[in-house]
This record gives C-alpha cells, sequence and structure tokens, in this order.
C-alpha cells in the first residue's frame, strides 16, 4: 500500500472525525469573483481553485489585478496594486498563504491546502535555478 501524501497532523482524528476534507475547484473559483468577499478572501479562493501540483500558483505580471476585480456594467474593471499587494498581506497575516507568497506566486499555507502527487516540479516563478523546496515535497510524499 502507497504511503499517504496527507500530513501525519492532518490523520489525527478530532473528536472522532477526519480532518481531511475535499473542496469543490469549481464553488472557489465562483466564491472568487463574488465582490461581497473581502479581497484577501477573494485572493485565498483564487488561489486554492487554480493551485498547482507542486503547492504553487505561478502567475503573469498583472493577473492578480484582473482576478480580483470586478464587473461594473458588465465589464470587468482590475482593480489598482495596492489592493493586491494590501489583499496578499492580509491573507498572509490571517495564515491562508505561506509567508514567501507575492504577486507571482501564490501558495496556500499547507496547514490549510495540500495538493501534489509526491512529483518534484519546480516552480517556474519561485525556484528559477533552484532544487524544489524540499521540506514541502517531503510534507505531501
Amino acid at each position: 500500500m502507497a504511503e499517504s501524501k496527507i500530513p501525519k497532523e492532518w490523520g489525527k482524528p478530532l473528536h472522532g472525525k477526519s480532518l481531511f476534507t475535499m473542496h469543490s475547484v469549481r464553488e472557489y473559483e465562483r466564491m472568487s469573483n463574488e465582490p461581497y468577499f473581502p479581497a484577501y478572501l477573494r485572493l485565498w479562493f483564487f488561489a486554492v481553485a487554480n493551485v498547482k501540483p507542486n503547492g504553487h500558483l505561478p502567475l503573469k505580471r498583472g493577473s492578480l489585478l484582473w482576478a480580483l476585480g470586478e464587473d461594473v456594467d458588465g465589464v470587468r474593471q482590475p482593480v489598482d496594486s495596492k489592493t493586491v499587494q494590501n489583499a496578499i498581506a492580509l491573507a498572509k497575516e490571517k495564515g491562508l498563504l505561506d509567508p514567501e507568497s507575492g504577486a507571482l506566486c501564490l501558495r496556500p499555507a499547507r496547514s490549510i491546502v495540500v495538493q501534489g502527487d509526491g512529483s518534484i516540479t519546480p516552480c517556474d516563478r519561485c525556484d528559477r535555478g533552484q532544487k524544489p523546496r524540499a521540506a514541502y515535497l517531503r510534507s505531501v510524499s
């Protein structure tokens, strides 16, 4: 039997219940576009819905401006860069994003979201010329 990719601390029952659940990517995508959620939550929903198997979400410059934007009269309007930076900072402060997350690579906190198949795939944005983050990869393999 293959070893579990779920962190050991997730496998401990709490009040007789498993600490592991699954989520709907479509629902997280939908919630990332709902203007009634604060920007930091919309950012986190976007990251969880789109995270890659290595736990990172590499992004193109400026893409979060549009991802956090809102529809005005049926036309998507981007937010300003200060809104993006504040959302990232608050999501980190609340423990939703890894402290090393930035506008070019979001990393949902491993204590909340574990993604991966155990493969060692470097991040296009974070690992340029570096080995993949061994601690993260050990935790999901």
